[in-house]
């Protein structure tokens, strides 16, 4: 129901869809997650759960109140710790017992949303001219961008290759809550659930606050993705090549698709012991 799918392209839409776990943070909410999170990390209570038709549901949940000012960088560790105890204690090949989750096919999200929706918009030489981004964006930042482009599918060979372990999928800070009594981080949206190569949530984590234009407490990239001659200024009115580099990534073993977890549970929301609430 989203009015983005408006720009999806006709032809497109029914594989976009089929590739949405839209019933996917329902059924975790529904789970015995709960019990398998760190102390310190939680979710949402959980009123109700409405099945609204066949596309769409109604989560009512917690209005949870917490601070909403700026992280720091020990906010930044403290959260990261969680994140990484909740995944370092869930490292197996299945999910835990009466968790739902798949393995996400972050190839088909890089040839689908990256490489049919966004790169077009970066390769073209107008997007780059425009006052709005000459004027606040660093000149190398296309070459940066080209150049993860180039790398993108020997970055998932290297992943393919570490252990599998429960993530949040979406671990931004915009998704965990400081909550305003206490210490706990409430994690909500959990849409993107699964399992996915350890450490994954790092990535959202440090980089979720960009989109905001919030300044990150984060290093600089690492050499391999930086320039190592100038860089051609935004300007240029034709795109011009970004000087070669050493991959860093050795080749891997070709990727193969983890089979999908059964479904472990029943739902609670749903159980005549329990219509209402968990």
């Amino acid at each position: 129901r989203s009015p983005m799918w408006r720009f999806v392209p006709a032809e497109h839409r029914a594989a976009a869809m089929a590739n949405l776990p839209w019933r996917s943070e329902a059924d975790i909410y529904a789970s015995d997650l709960r019990r398998h999170l760190p102390p310190g990390l939680r979710l949402p209570t959980i009123y109700r759960v409405d099945e609204v038709d066949d596309g769409a549901l109604a989560i009512w949940m917690e209005d949870v109140d917490h601070h909403p000012d700026p992280w720091s960088s020990a906010d930044y560790r403290h959260v990261a710790r969680l994140l990484g105890r909740m995944a370092g204690g869930n490292c197996r090949p299945d999910p835990p017992l009466g968790v739902t989750v798949t393995s996400r096919d972050l190839r088909g999200y890089l040839h689908g949303r990256v490489r049919m929706g966004a790169l077009p918009l970066l390769h073209d030489d107008a997007s780059w001219t425009h006052p709005l981004v000459t004027a606040f964006v660093d000149p190398a930042l296309r070459c940066a961008l080209d150049r993860l482009d180039a790398i993108g599918d020997g970055l998932l060979d290297r992943l393919d290759m570490l252990p599998r372990t429960l993530a949040h999928g979406d671990a931004c800070p915009q998704n965990l809550l400081r909550a305003a009594s206490g210490d706990d981080v409430v994690a909500i949206d959990w849409q993107f659930g699964g399992l996915y190569a350890i450490g994954f949530d790092a990535g959202q984590l440090f980089a979720g606050h960009a989109e905001s234009g919030d300044r990150l407490p984060v290093p600089s990239p690492p050499p391999w993705l930086r320039s190592s001659t100038p860089t051609p200024p935004v300007s240029a009115t034709k795109a011009v090549p970004c000087p070669p580099i050493p991959s860093p990534l050795a080749p891997s073993p070709p990727f193969r698709s983890a089979p999908r977890s059964p479904r472990l549970h029943s739902n609670p929301l749903t159980s005549p012991r329990n219509p209402t609430s968990l």
